[in-house]
């Protein structure tokens, strides 16, 4: 147990100067309410099931904005029931006094309330003291041993107060009176019971803005708000890295592709999206085969508008009759190179007349001669 102790002191002495030097510590808690003492009493008396008369005020020092202690003091005016069903107590009337020292638990800070509301808040307090009963019956002082735990929802008003509501359960030991304090108690243990509830402020003190109380950043950080934080990053990171990705590999990144699933192979635009697909002039010819696809034509002329092949017939038309004339030219020459060889030919055929007669000449002469022979030889 004093192992547990020291541990607890320790860890919140350490706490206390890590990251809370800029946050007030000290609070002035004070509150007032009703009571219900529950037991013990004699027979023929009890108590209002609540008494009106219930204040408590106290100190309380926060380590950090999660472990504290406070040290408080509270009064109760215990009397008879007159309001009773089961008809009136007999009359009397108990002051009860009790002081405490408490643990701090901020379970608002534990559970980051902050989350959700930097409003409100939850204090859980626990520990144990000294009680006191008193009352002009009996001149006897009713000295007792405390213990008690309770809840206080908190409410921030501004940095410098807290609307508070608690509530708060006590427990006695060595009680040796009843609350009426006319007969003795002989029950060893815990014997007597109070409930506390009221509503009351926090004032903080210091001379910083905050307290601890609305501290949201813890001594030791929980780390997984950054885990979060770099999911999300991991998940821009991993989102760029696909925008930069040519997924389609059509060389244009995802993230300026209208057409992500292109083909392989085919030809894109600058946005990405397949010629095939596109057709700028609205004619009917895709851009892939439109040999004028800013221009509105007939998919019979390859998107082109029907003038635009015309004249470009005409101008290959013109350059065909200029080499027809060209050639026009040149068979005139041809021609009177022809006639020129025809001449030739006719000087030709005038010696190969004069040759022909010669030889006329040359034959019959001959023949003649031998005529003349062969009659001889008749002879």
């Amino acid at each position: 147990m004093r192992f547990f102790l020291a541990f607890f002191i320790s860890l919140a002495l350490t706490n206390s100067f890590c990251q809370y030097s800029n946050f007030n510590k000290w609070s002035i808690d004070l509150a007032a309410g009703g009571t219900n003492a529950v037991e013990p009493y004699s027979p023929g008396y009890w108590s209002n099931t609540v008494d009106f008369v219930h204040t408590n005020g106290g100190v309380r020092y926060m380590f950090n904005n999660k472990f504290g202690f406070k040290l408080d003091v509270g009064y109760d005016l215990i009397s008879n029931d007159k309001m009773g069903k089961n008809g009136n107590s007999l009359p009397f009337k108990t002051n009860y006094y009790r002081s405490s020292f408490q643990g701090v638990l901020d379970i608002g800070r534990i559970f980051t309330f902050e989350d959700y509301t930097d409003r409100w808040s939850l204090l859980f307090h626990t520990g144990g003291g000294m009680s006191l009963t008193s009352s002009k019956i009996n001149p006897e002082k009713d000295k007792m041993v405390n213990f008690m735990f309770g809840f206080t929802p908190q409410y921030r008003l501004t940095n410098r107060i807290s609307l508070n509501l608690d509530a708060s359960f006590i427990w006695h030991i060595y009680q040796q009176y009843t609350f009426d304090m006319y007969n003795g108690v002989y029950n060893r243990g815990f014997d007597g019971f109070v409930a506390n509830a009221s509503i009351g402020v926090s004032i903080y003190l210091g001379k910083n803005k905050q307290h601890c109380d609305w501290a949201y950043t813890p001594c030791f950080p929980d780390m997984s708000y950054l885990e979060v934080e770099n999911k999300k990053k991991d998940s821009v990171i991993n989102l760029l890295k696909l925008d930069l990705t040519d997924s389609d590999g059509d060389g244009v990144i995802n993230i300026s592709d209208d057409e992500k699933d292109t083909e392989l192979g085919n030809i894109v635009n600058c946005r990405g999206v397949s010629l095939k697909n596109i057709d700028s002039d609205g004619d009917g010819v895709n851009d892939l085969i439109d040999k004028c696809p800013d221009i509105e034509g007939k998919p019979e002329f390859s998107g082109c508008p029907e003038e635009f092949i015309s004249k470009n017939n005409n101008t290959g038309d013109k350059g065909n009759n200029t080499g027809d004339q060209g050639n026009n030219t040149a068979d005139q020459g041809n021609n009177t190179g022809n006639q020129g060889n025809n001449t030739g030919n006719q000087g030709n055929n005038t010696g190969n007349q004069g040759n022909n007669t010669g030889n006329q000449g040359n034959n019959n002469t001959g023949d003649k001669g031998n005529n003349t022979g062969d009659q001889g030889n008749n002879t």
